[in-house]
């Protein structure tokens, strides 16, 4: 973290998320390219420099005004008369005691000399405080204070200060709506569309007053002029509303937060055992498959239809003459959704058994050995025998299901275990 940003709160990374996303493609498209657009907004001086590129606090920060001692500053002016007045026209006057002038005296001081701590002890009303000495250069309406964002709304990289990529400043954007600071989309459009530090940007003057601008023109040899974004005000806020749209209600207070920040690619994978048994005949039969794995995408209403082919090996003893080994292909197909709550998928599966194939060896009572060749299509209409299931809308998730299952004197178990995967391949 860069020196001097000891006022404000550290960014906690956090453990990747193994949420799925259940946007369509034609959605998770459609939020990207209009993120894309509201990112080159975010990335333009205007919006850039107060969110991290400029830090005043630092040498070689880019301040224009040069750079301010934080720590000093503070100490010497949360002991002066002025803090305690600031400290009680923010407070409600008359209601604010000198208890309470102490307690926020003493939470900044404590901030100053323990950085790591940073806002997260300084409260956001003290927060204002900090920054009265920038309203010497910084105070055009309808600006109520100027202050700093905090590190985890910054624009750009610390320490580098460089600009952030389009999915990062898209996650810090969907951070925002997870945590309910921008707890619908209207939230969010009308912090771009009304914010007073938005409105000021637009207009391009920086904030800066009188002094301001005859700091700016010493400093620099130039004269100031307004310096707004490339792109209209209008323009941005249609970028930001086609971004909300995308998203939609479903996922925009869900995780994960890169939802409709960046492709996601999804699989499930289904593995089944099955034993059978016939009394009757004395017949028995083992069937192993391998792995069957499909693409899951889904449709806008997080919907979504697969079908994935099974082989399996069977070993097959019947009427205790005849032994052999068969190669069964099935395809299983299964159709379902992500509910409401993004939380958990539901799915029905069903069964459409495919071909048989292979060898059987049987001996008759004389010990007559005879090859009978297997080969036959079986019936393709789906089986209900498996039953409908839910399971957490997370990857890595598993759901395993045991059936059992009569007729007449047939009996049998079969084994699935289901898993959802972050596919790694080609996007979806």
């Amino acid at each position: 973290m860069d020196p001097g940003s000891d006022i404000i709160a550290p960014f906690q990374q956090s453990k990747p998320d193994k949420t799925i996303c259940a946007l369509s493609e034609k959605q998770e498209q459609e939020a990207i390219e209009a993120f894309h657009h509201l990112a080159t907004v975010f990335r333009e001086p205007r919006c850039l420099n107060c969110h991290g590129s400029v830090n005043p606090f630092v040498e070689g920060g880019g301040h224009v005004g040069g750079v301010i001692n934080i720590n000093e500053t503070l100490q010497q002016y949360s002991r002066s008369q002025s803090f305690a007045n600031a400290v009680r026209e923010s407070r409600g006057g008359m209601s604010t005691t000198d208890q309470d002038v102490q307690q926020a005296r003493d939470a900044i001081e404590h901030a100053v000399s323990h950085p790591d701590t940073g806002d997260a002890d300084i409260g956001s009303s003290n927060r204002d405080l900090v920054f009265l000495s920038c309203q010497q250069c910084h105070s055009v309406p309808p600006l109520p204070r100027w202050r700093v964002p905090m590190v985890k709304n910054w624009f750009a990289h610390i320490g580098s200060r460089q600009p952030k990529g389009d999915e990062q400043l898209c996650e810090l954007m969907r951070a925002h709506t997870i945590t309910g600071d921008f707890a619908t989309p209207a939230d969010f459009l009308n912090h771009l569309d009304h914010e007073d530090f938005v409105m000021i940007g637009f207009k391009g003057n920086r904030g800066l007053n009188d002094n301001g601008i005859l700091t700016y023109e010493d400093v620099t040899k130039k004269t100031f002029r307004l310096e707004p974004p490339s792109m209209p005000h209008g323009e941005m806020m249609k970028w930001a509303k086609a971004w909300a749209e995308a998203i939609g209600y479903r996922y925009w207070n869900k995780r994960p937060k890169d939802c409709g920040c960046k492709p996601h690619r999804y699989g499930m994978r289904a593995q089944w055992n099955n034993i059978y048994r016939d009394p009757e005949i004395s017949a028995f039969l083992n069937t192993k498959a391998t792995p069957g794995h499909a693409p899951l995408v889904f449709n806008d209403d997080a919907s979504f239809k697969l079908q994935m082919d099974m082989v399996a090996q069977e070993q097959a003893f019947v009427a205790g003459e005849c032994r052999g080994n068969l190669t069964l292909k099935h395809a299983l197909s299964i159709e379902g959704n992500v509910d409401e709550s993004a939380e958990r998928l539901r799915a029905k599966p069903r069964w459409a058994w495919a071909s048989a194939e292979g060898i059987m060896v049987c001996t008759d009572r004389r010990g007559r050995t005879t090859y009978k060749q297997i080969k036959m299509p079986m019936d393709p209409t789906p089986s209900s025998r498996i039953p409908e299931f839910d399971m957490a809308a997370q990857t890595d998730e598993t759901k395993e299901l045991k059936v059992e299952w009569n007729q007449g004197s047939q009996h049998g178990e079969t084994f699935i275990k289901f898993e959802l995967m972050q596919e790694t391949e080609q996007a979806k």
